[in-house]
């Protein structure tokens, strides 16, 4: 079975095409399986590619979004994340100039490939745009409480047990008086 995501680079029309995919796209909902960890039944989400050429290159301009189920890097509950990127990518037609070793990359130097001589893998950008827009430290809520550390309480459920902890290298300092 075809992919749309797999395009031929000598049958993109000379005025471009417009991709779009969901979860009922093989290649894209395998992209949506692997990045939720085998929890398939609860991912959702859309991609649409705008494929430019140029004669010097092919541009492909995109956006995610998607609902996958994450955990929370504070209290290890799971949730749907959602995320969103849109993006763009060029890949050129040839090797660019060479250049010498000194020279700073811009961040628009990181987004250029150079463009496969047959078939260009809308799949591949795609598992790695996803990749990119995913947070660091997923959160269910930006005022997650976490875990305690001492009782394990689910501190956005209920109230922790724990004694605070004093150092008591600072407990000279309870004592001091300052003039106002």
């Amino acid at each position: 079975m075809k992919s749309v995501l797999l395009i031929k680079v000598a049958e993109i029309p000379e005025h471009g095409l417009q991709v779009q995919v969901d979860q009922a796209e093989p290649r894209y909902a395998k992209i949506l399986a692997e990045l939720a960890e085998g929890q398939i039944k609860s991912t959702s989400g859309t991609a649409s590619f705008a494929v430019s050429p140029w004669p010097d290159r092919v541009d492909v301009e995109g956006s995610l979004a998607a609902k996958l189920p994450a955990s929370c890097s504070r209290c290890a509950n799971t949730f749907l994340q959602e995320v969103e990127r849109d993006f763009l990518r060029v890949f050129l037609r040839s090797e660019p100039e060479e250049v010498s070793e000194d020279l700073e990359l811009s961040s628009e130097d990181l987004d250029r490939d150079l463009l496969p001589p047959d078939k260009l893998d809308l799949g591949e950008l795609l598992g790695e745009e996803f990749v990119l827009a995913l947070p660091n430290k997923p959160l269910c809520m930006e005022s997650c409480k976490g875990i305690c550390s001492g009782c394990g309480a689910e501190l956005n459920e209920q109230e922790c047990s724990c004694e605070p902890e004093t150092d008591h290298r600072w407990a000279s300092l309870k004592g001091l008086k300052l003039d106002e």
